[in-house]
């Protein structure tokens, strides 16, 4: 059982914000063989789980960013 897509939305606000998903298969470390996805802002499409272990990497490259909302929605 699980899940073997996401979708959901983001919201950001005010500087620079990349949100990416990387997959990995022992929980610890990403696993290079699996291409990252990235979230672009708003409506986020449905998009393939890759692995069985997800993490999200949001990185804010200008500092002022004043929100980052992500909502994530599994289904089967």
């Amino acid at each position: 059982t699980g899940f073997t897509q996401a979708l959901g939305w983001l919201a950001v606000a005010g500087g620079t914000t990349v949100v990416t998903v990387e997959y990995g298969t022992d929980g610890l470390t990403a696993d290079p063989d699996f291409t990252p996805v990235t979230i672009a802002a708003g409506a986020v499409a449905p998009f393939n789980v890759l692995g069985p272990y997800l993490r999200f990497r949001i990185v804010q490259s200008v500092a002022d960013a004043t929100k980052t909302k992500l909502y994530l929605q599994a289904r089967a």
